[in-house]
C-alpha cells in the first residue's frame, strides 16, 4: 500500500488554525492520536488563505514524507512555498547522504498569496525569540529594525507547563517592553502530534535524533507563515545554534531556513558567522550601555522557564559571562558558591556530550588568555582539565554502571531512548 497523508480540512477561526488529516500505508505510527494539528496565535489570522494556514503543518511533515517515500495531498499551497520546497530539501540531501528523501507534494491548487497590510508597512521584520544566547544576539544585531518577537508554547516548554509557560511570556513582553517591540505567541501541538520513539528509530542511520536533526528547523519557521501574510514582514530571523566551524548535523541549518519562503517573505539563518562566545561578548558588550541586563533563559533541564544554574548549559553560559569579564547573576543567573563548588561534578553528569567538548576548550581559553576574564577560585578547574579525555573516562564508569544494572531495566531504557 502506498503511504499517503491527505489533508481533509482547514479550518482558521479567530486565532487558532486546525488541520485534520489521515494516513494510509505505514506511517500513522509517526503521529499520536488524534490526527490534528493545532495552533492557536495571538492575534487573529481568520482572513489568511488556507494556502498559507496549511504550511506550519506541512513544515512538519515534510520531513516523514520525504523519508519515507509518501504522498502529500493538499487542497491548496502557496506558489511562494511551494516552489521553494526542492530547494530547501536539498539541504537535507547534502547534511544526510546515507539517507533517501523521496516523497511529493500534490495540491489541488497553488496560489499567489496576498498580504493584507498597507504597503507602506511591508520592510517590517520578526524574529523568533526564545531568550536564550543565539536569541539575544539576533535580536541586539537588528534592533534598528524593531522586529516583531515571536515565542512559542510547545517546542521547549510542554503545553502541560502553564506555571513555565507564564515565566517564558512574562520575559518576552518584559523584553519587548524595554526594547519597544511587539510581542506574539504561538501554543502549538507540533511536538505533541508526532510519536517520537518510531521517528527516532526512523533516522537513527543519520546519528541524530528526530526533533534535533529533522524537525524544528522548518517546523519552527512554518509557524510564521499566517502572520508573515497577515503583517506583510519582508523578513524573518530566526538565530543560529552552531557555526560553519562546528560541522554538526542539525535540522536548522543555513541550507535549510535560508531558502524556506512564503508570502514573499524571505527567511534568514542569522549570525552563523558568529560562535557561541562570540555572541555572549556582543550581549554583554550591548548590555553595557542598558540600565538593566537582560535576562538569558539557557536552561535545557527545568521547565519553569528559569535557569538553574547547575546542568551543563546553565554552567557554560555562566562561564562564558565570566569570560566577558561581568557577573552572571546580571543576566538571571542566581547561583549560588555550592553551585560553582559542584560544578564539575554536574558539568559531567549533566548533559556534557562530544558535541559540548568544543565549547568547554574554548572557554577554557577563554579564562586563561582574557585579562579581563573573571575565573572564581571554585572554576579553576576548568584551566586544567582535558574535557575530551575526561568525558570519554566518564562514559566509560557510565557503562560499567549500564551493564551491572539488571537486564529489566535495560531493556526498559532502550526503550525509552529508543537505542
Amino acid at each position: 500500500m502506498n503511504n499517503t497523508f491527505s489533508v481533509k480540512s482547514v479550518v482558521v477561526e479567530g486565532g487558532t488554525l486546525d488541520v485534520t488529516f489521515s494516513t494510509t500505508g505505514h506511517i500513522s505510527k509517526y503521529f499520536n492520536s488524534p490526527l490534528k494539528f493545532h495552533v492557536e496565535y495571538s492575534e487573529d489570522i481568520e482572513k489568511v488563505p488556507v494556502g498559507i494556514a496549511i504550511i506550519p503543518f506541512v513544515c512538519n511533515v515534510l520531513p516523514i514524507v520525504w523519508l519515507t517515500d509518501s504522498t502529500l495531498e493538499l487542497p491548496e499551497i502557496d506558489n511562494d512555498f511551494y516552489r521553494s520546497i526542492d530547494k530547501f530539501k536539498q539541504g537535507y540531501v547534502k547534511m544526510y547522504p546515507m539517507l533517501d528523501f523521496k516523497g511529493k507534494v500534490s495540491p489541488l491548487k497553488i496560489i499567489e498569496s496576498k498580504t493584507s497590510t498597507p504597503p507602506q508597512q511591508k520592510e517590517s521584520s520578526a524574529a523568533f525569540f526564545g531568550g536564550g544566547v543565539d536569541a539575544f544576539a539576533t535580536l541586539i544585531a537588528h534592533i534598528a529594525e524593531k522586529p516583531t518577537l515571536m515565542t512559542l508554547w510547545g517546542s521547549d516548554i510542554p503545553l502541560k507547563d502553564t506555571d513555565g509557560w507564564e515565566v517564558v511570556k512574562n520575559h518576552t513582553l518584559k523584553t519587548a517592553e524595554n526594547f519597544g517591540l511587539q510581542a506574539i505567541f504561538v501554543k502549538t501541538n507540533f511536538r505533541e502530534l508526532l510519536n517520537y520513539i518510531e521517528l527516532n528509530r526512523l533516522v537513527k542511520m543519520s546519528g541524530d535524533n528526530y526533533w534535533h536533526g529533522f524537525q524544528h528547523g522548518i517546523g519552527i519557521i512554518g509557524h510564521a507563515a499566517p502572520l508573515a501574510a497577515k503583517n506583510g514582514f519582508s523578513t524573518i530571523y530566526i538565530a543560529s545554534s552552531f557555526t560553519v566551524n562546528d560541522n554538526k548535523t542539525c535540522a536548522s541549518h543555513p541550507d535549510i531556513d535560508g531558502n524556506v519562503r512564503f508570502a514573499g517573505c524571505n527567511i534568514i539563518h542569522d549570525q552563523y558567522e558568529y560562535d557561541r562566545q562570540a555572541k555572549v561578548d556582543h550581549i554583554c558588550s550591548f548590555s553595557e550601555k542598558l540600565d538593566e541586563k537582560p535576562h538569558l533563559r539557557v536552561c535545557w533541564v527545568t521547565t519553569c522557564g528559569n535557569n538553574c544554574c547547575r546542568c551543563e548549559k546553565c554552567l557554560r553560559t555562566m562561564c562564558e559571562i565570566f569570560a566577558t569579564g561581568q557577573d552572571p547573576h546580571k543576566y538571571s543567573f542566581n547561583y549560588t558558591t555550592k553551585d560553582l563548588r559542584n560544578s564539575k561534578m554536574n558539568i559531567f553528569s549533566r548533559g556534557l556530550c562530544i558535541s559540548s567538548i568544543g565549547f568547554w576548550e574554548q572557554i577554557k581559553l577563554e579564562l586563561i588568555n582574557r585579562p579581563q576574564a573573571i575565573c572564581p577560585d571554585e572554576l579553576e578547574w576548568i584551566k586544567h582539565t582535558d574535557f575530551e579525555r575526561e568525558i570519554k573516562s566518564t562514559k566509560m564508569r557510565a557503562g560499567i554502571f549500564l551493564r551491572n544494572l539488571p537486564s529489566r531495566i535495560i531493556n526498559k531504557i532502550k526503550h525509552i531512548f529508543a537505542i
